[in-house]
């Protein structure tokens, strides 16, 4: 046996269970964070028993550890004795510093509150730290409440660095307690949860909330390591009504969501896995499976919102009206790559991602590389679906899917998407007298086509050149190339070139230069023989780089106009344009256009060029101008557009005012645009009204305010009743929501007019 030594001091002995195996075998059991010895002084004072670390510090006058065990506060965490006051004493004593639970089963019938102090702009917020979530178990016992909530005070006030770690949340004792739930956070600053699981509740597992135009929506949260299945409410919950939003920056990884949700018809959605309001998500390397009603639900009036999902796996969801992924409302930014939509027979839903824009403008969405799979059951599935007024079908883009089993009966892959692939760089060149080369240019260069058997386009790339033998063709004459897939099956791709005399026109599905009559074959580019039928080192190719309308040109007549597309060649050199006559002929290196006869007309043109363009030779009507019809619905890629016809389109502001409102009590414009007046109304309260109204009050307002010296400001639209077609009235407040002059204040208006 070790001998051991007692020092006499403010405790007679301390004696360590495991230094000393006579006593451990006394004393067998000795709690957490605690130590065996006498109390008092002298050799023969107080029995052996077990003290607390705490109290050993206390006594020593030795500083407190930045960790609270909460068994120092009596947990037992034995599964057993009610744990409830012992760690709300813990949490309260601790102040946001870690409270450290034991392993075992912790039996929890309170909800644990924390609350920051109303004094401090950002808060400490609450860390609860367990042994492993095998390890530390949470038994919930609570009905109509959360197990953890943490808030703060006041509005305009933050906690933050909030952290969950390493435990499990569950019931039980029988049949979870009605609408229990897991963890709660309002107005949350940098929280974290990481490496915990929550089971078998019967509400949410975890709610971050935001109230109807609260100024304070949580922001910056991430989420690893998350198991979270059985949960009949949403596994998580970022829900905010009209008016708010969660805030910004989440971020979820190496996550799983499993069984969540209760079965619905609901749209929106009542529960499911994931629910979302906010500004910017990140969804990495994790999955969804067998959930109820929607994998991850995108609410929102705005489009504001933009979400990231990378190596994501959407798996067996189970809903009768709903796809995997459903984006209800403003949308500015969605990619979706590297991740798979995947059901089978026992599992049905009605598609992998949805969008609508009925409420706001969704746009800018680019999809690619995903799997998808959808069994004879799945007998009402749209993999992709795009509705809605708002949507903008210019920035939606989706290519490389890969269908693992689907096209059976009552299946769509695409509505309402134009799903073009992002081009690469391609050069068509003359190889040799009859044979042309199709090369790309710079890495990964790529060439859309579209498949004969399912209309949808497809990104090729192209690692090596395509040379291919062309002919005979006919002497002095203009060919359109065009490339397309002669496999029979979809992939792998076999890419052959022709050449036609059928000139091209744009496919309204992908915005590329097809040739007219045949959407399969993609135009890349123009080459002229010589007077043998040949090709010569000299001939021009013309280029294909990226999707663009042709130029068109038309006689000056008022009636049965003939068009000729435009081609710009590749190097010097007068080359003929397409013509029934061939009179037209453009110089590169000089840049002029030269012109005899225009098939039709009999009108004489010469040296028509850039100087003399506008003269009038050529009609103004003939060139096809852009009504303001046309910018509020802007479908056209051929229409030119008069400056006085820029602000009809969509995304252009209507009005914007820059304006000092705090110099001499008035409202003074340095710069504005649409704006007749500025009006200040008082401390801090602005009008501005309209040279050109609006169509109606349902236009966007967006603006900053800087108070010089002062405070940050902030531009706030207090009541939907300050908004009118004519004008809008505004608030400059501080970031505690008070009225304020502001001496710079920038606003702009988005909206028809």
């Amino acid at each position: 046996m070790f001998s051991c030594y007692l020092r006499r001091f403010a405790l007679a002995a301390i004696v360590f269970a495991a230094s000393c195996p006579a006593i451990a075998q006394q004393f067998p059991v000795v709690p957490d964070r605690s130590v065996i010895g006498r109390t008092g002084t002298g050799t023969g004072s107080g029995p052996s028993q077990a003290i607390p670390f705490a109290t050993l510090q206390a006594q020593m006058g030795i500083a407190s550890q930045p960790e609270f065990y909460a068994t120092a506060y009596g947990v037992k965490c034995d599964g057993v004795t009610d744990d409830s006051a012992a760690a709300q004493s813990a949490i309260t004593a601790a102040a946001g510093a870690p409270v450290v639970f034991p392993s075992g089963t912790c039996v929890i019938t309170a909800t644990l509150n924390y609350t920051t102090s109303a004094s401090s702009f950002f808060a400490q917020g609450l860390q609860i730290r367990g042994q492993g979530r095998e390890k530390t178990i949470f038994d919930s016992r609570i009905a109509n409440g959360y197990l953890f909530s943490v808030d703060t005070q006041a509005d305009g006030k933050f906690h933050s660095g909030s952290i969950f770690k390493d435990f499990k949340i569950t019931t039980l004792a029988g049949s979870p307690p009605a609408a229990s739930s897991g963890i709660k956070l309002h107005r949350a600053a940098y929280a974290s949860f990481e490496n915990i699981q929550i089971t078998g509740i019967s509400g949410d597992g975890i709610d971050i909330p935001a109230s109807a135009g609260d100024p304070d929506a949580s922001f910056v949260v991430s989420l690893d390591h998350i198991r979270m299945d059985s949960v009949a409410g949403w596994c998580v919950n970022l829900n905010a009504p009209s008016g708010g939003y969660f805030g910004s920056n989440l971020r979820v990884t190496n996550s799983s969501f499993q069984s969540c949700g209760t079965a619905s018809a609901s749209v929106p959605p009542t529960s499911g896995a994931f629910q979302i309001k906010g500004l910017i998500a990140q969804f990495e390397n994790m999955g969804f499976t067998t959930n109820n009603n929607v994998d991850l639900y995108v609410q929102g009036a705005d489009s504001s919102l933009q979400i990231t999902i990378d190596g994501v796996d959407f798996e067996n969801l189970k809903s009768s009206v709903l796809p995997h992924i459903y984006v209800d409302g403003g949308l500015r930014g969605f990619i979706m790559q590297n991740s798979e939509c995947l059901n089978n027979d026992l599992f049905v839903a009605q598609g992998c991602v949805w969008f609508n824009s009925a409420a706001a403008p969704i746009g800018n969405i680019k999809i690619d590389k995903v799997e998808v799979r959808a069994t004879t059951n799945n007998n009402s599935y749209t993999a992709f679906k795009a509705t809605g007024a708002n949507t903008l079908t210019d920035t939606i883009r989706i290519s490389d899917i890969y269908w693992q089993t689907f096209d059976l009966t009552g299946q769509t892959r695409f509505s309402g998407f134009n799903f073009a692939p992002i081009s690469g760089q391609i050069r068509l060149a003359v190889a040799g007298t009859n044979s042309i080369t199709l090369t790309p240019v710079g890495f990964g260069a790529s060439l859309p086509i579209k498949l004969a058997s399912t209309g949808e386009w497809v990104n090729v790339q192209l690692t090596t050149g395509i040379t291919q033998a062309i002919g005979p063709l006919s002497a002095n004459t203009t060919y359109d190339f065009y490339a397309y897939n002669s496999a029979s099956a979809n992939a792998p791709y076999s890419i052959v070139l022709e050449a036609n005399t059928t000139a091209p026109t744009v496919d309204a599905s992908g915005g590329y230069n097809v040739k007219t009559g045949d959407s399969t074959r993609t135009f890349v580019g123009t080459i002229t023989t010589d007077g043998s039928g040949n090709f010569t080192t000299s001939s021009a190719a013309s280029s294909w780089y990226a999707p663009q309308s042709p130029v068109t040109l038309s006689d000056d007549t008022t009636t049965n106009a003939t068009m000729f597309p435009l081609w710009a060649a590749a190097t010097g050199g007068a080359y003929p344009i397409k013509t029934s006559t061939t009179k037209l002929a453009f110089n590169p290196s000089s840049g002029t256009l030269a012109a005899t006869v225009f098939s039709g007309s009999g009108a004489s043109l010469t040296a028509l060029n850039a100087s003399n363009l506008g003269s009038g030779t050529v009609p103004s009507a003939r060139l096809g101008y852009a009504a303001k019809t046309d910018m509020q619905t802007p479908s056209s890629s051929t229409l030119l557009v008069p400056p006085a016809q820029v602000q009809n389109h969509p995304g252009t502001a209507k009005f914007f005012a820059r304006f000092d409102g705090k110099t001499g009590s008035t409202c003074t414009l340095k710069d504005s645009y649409n704006v007749a007046s500025c009006t200040r109304n008082g401390t801090g309260d602005y009008t501005l009204t309209f040279t050109t109204a609006f169509a109606d009050a349902n236009y966007a307002v967006t603006g900053t305010a800087t108070n010089t010296g002062t405070n940050l400001g902030f531009v706030y639209v207090s009541s939907l009743a300050n908004v009118t077609a004519g004008s809008v009235r505004f608030l400059c407040v501080s970031p505690s929501i008070v009225g304020q002059d502001c001496d710079f204040v920038s606003v702009a208006g988005y909206g028809p007019q």
